[in-house]
């Protein structure tokens, strides 16, 4: 049977206890990071749709959260919600 990634990263009795805690803080940097690019991408998608959409279609301004929106709409309809 093939182990997961939290059996061979956490639960492994061979690891010390400052490798585990090393492992948590990967985990968390990796997040931490994910939420940052996710917060520029939404301001750079906001920037991008304000100096375009509004003068060619006459279309209103988007908030940070519209944008925001937009980039989890469009990942959900592009990449899904697989996980594996």
């Amino acid at each position: 049977m093939s182990r997961g990634i939290i059996d061979t990263y956490v639960y492994d009795p061979h690891l010390s206890f400052g490798d585990r805690v090393s492992i948590f803080l990967l985990f968390v940097n990796v997040a931490l990071f994910s939420m940052v690019l996710l917060f520029i991408e939404s301001l750079i998608l906001k920037y991008l749709w304000n100096i375009t959409i509004p003068r060619i279609f006459k279309l209103p301004e988007t908030t940070y959260w519209e944008a925001f929106r937009l980039i989890l709409i469009a990942w959900i309809l592009l990449a899904g919600f697989s996980l594996g």
